[in-house]
């Protein structure tokens, strides 16, 4: 075993098992997988999550080996809302130009 699958096997006995079956890729339901296609079409993923996310991860390392984490995609969304509220709440205000004139009363 090398350095990662003791760090992944000390972190959880499931994981050690996993590993010893030859199965390194995990869905983001949890379940573990011995191809990255195989977590990619997890059915169970497809029904009982309710955001779908198409991350598979590799259990020896914790890197994301495909996808997207629906918590970057969670907070990019979050962030465009916000700068949409923004730009609302600025159209709403008043111009500075049309309500104040530095003009007024000097001809």
């Amino acid at each position: 075993m090398s350095t990662t699958e003791n760090t992944a096997a000390a972190a959880s006995p499931h994981y050690a098992r996993a590993i010893a079956r030859g199965c390194f890729y995990e869905c983001p339901c949890g379940e573990v997988w011995d191809t990255i296609r195989g977590a990619r079409q997890c059915r169970k993923c497809r029904k009982y999550l309710g955001e779908y996310s198409d991350l598979v991860v590799d259990i020896r390392t914790g890197e994301a080996v495909y996808g997207t984490d629906p918590r970057v995609l969670r907070a990019e969304r979050e962030r465009a809302e916000a700068r949409e509220a923004d730009l609302r709440a600025a159209a709403k205000r008043p111009s500075a130009a049309l309500t104040c004139n530095p003009f007024a009363g000097r001809f």
